[in-house]
């Protein structure tokens, strides 16, 4: 039994990252909260210590951003010394499980959590679990947020993977509610764990389309002097290695021998890689840039491998795309293919063998009615990804916890 005001309710979020990082999973959290328009609703967001990005310090601990208040855990000494702390090996291993309890100790000393009504936290399970130990010790309810499964990027059988499964296994079955990414998502956590959860909200990934739209052409050759202004600019992502741009790389020099007219360009930290005959990469490009830079491609391939990530997760890149009217090419996997489909929003490969890319992007630069495609497409987007309809859900669960908690 939990002892709540039905006046204001006052939410906690617990973050794996904050502000002012521009990941996928602080965009799709932000911009959830924003659409919440529930006045009775509090909002308050912890950073937790995970990421250990130096841009997150760089607001300071405490700041206002959208009528919410932010917390940072993170400060410049402290991820130098837990980087310190990480370098040695046994204690590094040992400090990514330390680390729960830290980040937990921390916020407990930061913020009042008795003066909270639920404790939302996300995923991964190291910032889930630091939620639900605040949970528990301080009696609230406990809202488990999955943005996805972090054992799906793990080595089965490896003592990492094990820890993870109990972990997960264990925030599953002791929330008090659920949220999932996607109903792909939702179905793959009832097969791997076998549990049939009372409480689950599917709030998908959203698009500001009044943001992410077509913009007038010429950014990317204008501002990246070295991509040339004669080919076909072909996007592709690097930032993240589910997303298959291995895949195309191996096979660059048969690819432009195939294609001479192409000229890839990459989506990803300029920093980490350098450019190459036929594929320059982009510099790290703030989100009000990219409506702009999508805009400049004549397609954006989508690669991803098959696995239960590719399959249960709709990343926002592809609705961005969608929403911006680029062409867009996708692998034959779940996540993709749920919003993507041949010859009505878009076209999806057979197979990732180096043919089927070839031919798939000669056949989508030579389509005669692009123009049809890519507004179907963004008529989908605006018809199915709303953020304030995902907010709904946030909404609904919190207000049915409380009550079944009551």
């Amino acid at each position: 039994m939990y002892t709540i005001r039905m006046s204001k309710i006052r939410i906690l979020h617990i973050v794996h990252a904050s502000f002012p990082s521009q990941s996928g999973y602080v965009i799709r959290t932000e911009n959830i909260l924003n659409a919440i328009i529930d006045k009775d609703l509090t909002i308050d967001v912890v950073g937790g210590i995970f990421a250990k990005r130096l841009e997150q310090t760089t607001r300071g601990s405490q700041f206002v951003k959208n009528e919410r208040q932010y917390y940072q855990l993170l400060n410049p000494t402290l991820i130098k010394v837990l980087s310190l702390l990480n370098r040695i090996p046994v204690l590094g291993r040992l400090l990514r499980y330390i680390e729960i309890l830290l980040n937990s100790v921390l916020i407990s000393l930061t913020l009042k959590i008795k003066d909270y009504d639920v404790i939302h936290g996300h995923s991964s399970y190291r910032n889930g679990l630091s939620a639900f130990i605040l949970s528990k010790i301080f009696q609230k309810p406990f809202v488990y947020d999955i943005h996805a499964l972090t054992i799906d990027a793990l080595e089965k059988n490896t003592i990492g993977y094990k820890i993870g499964y109990f972990a997960e296994r264990l925030l599953i079955e002791n929330a008090n509610a659920l949220i999932v990414i996607d109903d792909n998502l939702c179905d793959s956590i009832k097969r791997e764990f076998d549990i049939q959860h009372k409480a689950i909200y599917v709030a998908p990934n959203g698009i500001s389309s009044d943001v992410f739209k077509m913009k007038k052409p010429g950014i990317i050759t204008k501002e990246i002097a070295i991509v040339p202004k004669n080919k076909f600019l072909i996007g592709i992502d690097n930032s993240k290695p589910i997303e298959g741009f291995g895949i195309v790389r191996k096979k660059l020099d048969y690819i432009l021998e195939m294609l001479p007219d192409i000229h890839f360009v990459v989506f990803a930290d300029k920093s980490a890689s350098k450019d190459l005959p036929g594929m320059t990469f982009l510099p790290k490009l703030p989100v009000n840039k990219m409506p702009e830079f999508y805009s400049d491609l004549e397609l954006f391939i989508m690669p991803r491998p098959k696995n239960t990530q590719s399959d249960t997760i709709t990343p926002l890149k592809v609705l961005e795309l969608m929403s911006c009217e680029t062409l867009v090419i996708v692998n034959d996997v779940g996540g993709l293919t749920h919003c993507i489909k041949h010859n009505v929003t878009g076209f999806v490969l057979n197979d990732l063998s180096v043919h089927e890319i070839i031919e798939s992007i000669k056949f989508a630069l030579s389509y005669g009615d692009k123009k049809t495609l890519t507004r179907q497409a963004r008529q989908w987007v605006i018809a199915n990804k709303s953020w304030a309809d995902s907010a709904q859900k946030y909404n609904d669960c919190y207000r049915n916890v409380l009550i079944s908690n009551n």
